[in-house]
């Protein structure tokens, strides 16, 4: 090595890519100005649907809320109304 010689450090480039992601969406300081709603908040029915379910109530063509009326339930499919097939296990003969 010479004496003359300049040894320099450079300092590192930094990348042009994004080193860290961006921060997710804030909340809308105005709740009501904007769709969106939330995790625990229920959205109200529409006017239209409300006005449509008086009407069908109305003309009787919704059933009461009776839970007699109720002919299927999801439980349904757990219960066997079915005789149980009779299983008999079989060996071969020895003679």
């Amino acid at each position: 090595m010479q004496e003359d010689e300049d040894y320099t450090i450079k300092p590192k480039k930094k990348k042009n890519g994004m080193c860290k992601p961006s921060p997710p969406p804030q909340r809308r300081s105005d709740p009501d100005n904007g769709p969106w709603i939330g995790i625990h908040k229920k959205a109200p029915p529409l006017p239209i649907y409300e006005e449509a379910l008086r009407i069908l109530r109305e003309e009787n063509l919704i059933p009461p809320d009776d839970p007699d009326l109720v002919t299927w339930s999801p439980t349904d499919s757990f219960q066997s109304n079915h005789e149980p097939i009779p299983y008999f296990m079989y060996s071969s003969l020895s003679s």
